[in-house]
This record gives structure tokens, sequence and C-alpha cells, in this order.
């Protein structure tokens, strides 16, 4: 007949230190495997020439397009890009001062955050984990809410679904996976 455990030995076994960390090196790894690889897929026509005609020189201009398994889009430039759907989705912001642009990201999945400059203001509510791998750089597994990131400097990307992205200032876009996008400007922006 087998020893009975005590309450004690049956609390201790659930909370085993390895098997949080294991579920959180397997969320670093497939974040890790996924953001490495968006950069060495082709990228279909270039985007970044259009985007810069429309976002800058011509005010009111909306460019639309979107996005598939056999396309991964390249933005580059600065305005308004609003995004939607499943994939990846990974932005760069690169402006000159800490508030001269916000993104606002909303989705499932995992989302990484990367403080480059360091001067990041970050917002992030919803459900799941938070891993901070280093001072400068977040990953929140489980990931279900929205983030809200303001800074001169810094890198976000939301891999999984129902992915809604707004970023305005100026910066790098890559999309991968299934959806759509509108990049423009409004006149009375200053951007």
């Amino acid at each position: 007949m087998p020893a009975k455990r005590s309450k004690k030995q049956n609390s201790e076994s659930k909370n085993r230190p390895g098997s949080k960390g294991i579920r959180i090196f397997a969320a670093l790894m497939a974040a890790a495997c996924i953001l490495l690889s968006v950069p060495s897929l082709a990228f279909a026509d270039s985007q970044a020439d259009p985007v810069l005609i429309a976002a800058e020189s011509a005010p009111g201009i909306v460019l639309e397009g979107s996005w598939d398994e056999d396309h991964t889009i390249k933005l580059k430039g600065r305005g308004i890009l609003e995004a939607s759907g499943d994939g990846v989705a990974r932005i760069r912001a690169n402006t000159a001062a800490s508030t001269d642009g916000i993104i606002r990201l909303s989705g499932n999945g995992a989302l990484l955050v990367r403080d480059i400059e360091g001067d990041l203001d970050k917002n992030i509510t919803g459900y799941g984990g938070k891993v901070e791998l280093n001072n400068d750089l977040w990953l929140y597994y489980g990931f279900n809410g929205e983030a809200e990131l303001q800074g001169s400097g810094f890198t976000a990307a939301l891999i999984g679904k129902d992915i809604e992205l707004y970023a305005k200032g100026k910066g790098t876009v890559f999309l991968a996976g299934k959806g759509t996008y509108e990049v423009y400007r409004d006149e009375e922006d200053e951007l």
C-alpha cells in the first residue's frame, strides 16, 4: 500500500519551481524563433517608398493593403498605421522625442517589449504572465490584453491571434501571417 502524502507535500509538488520555469522557457523559445525568423522572410514588394510618399508628402491619402501566408509586409516611414490580423506584428519606434509617437497593441498570444533608448512609458493590462528578461526586455506570455507604449526608441512584437495595432510616429513595422493594414496622415498632424 503506497504511503499517504501530507498536505504540505501535495502543495509543494503543485508549485514545483521547474514546472513554471519550463512554461516560461517554452514561451521564450517560441517567441524568439518567430521573432528571429521574420527578418529573413522575403518582403513582398518592399512597401517603404509608397508609405513615405503617402505619410509625408500627401496628407489625406490612405494606403491600404493586406498580408497573408505567402507575403510578409515591411512598412517604413512616418505617419499613422492601423493593422489587424493573426500572426506577427513587430514594430520598431524611432522618434526624436519620447512624446512624438505612440503604439497601441491588443490581442491574444505573446508580447515582447524592449526599451532601446531607456525612456519607454508602458501601460500593459490584461491576463497572462510576465517575465522581465533584463532591465529593458519583458515577455508577456499567455497575453490577452492591451498595451500602450510611448518612447523615442523601442521594439514591440505581438505574436498570436486577433491582433489590433495602432501606431503614430516614425518607425518600421513587419507584418506576417494574415491581415490588413492602412497607412495615412491627417492634415492637422504635425509628425
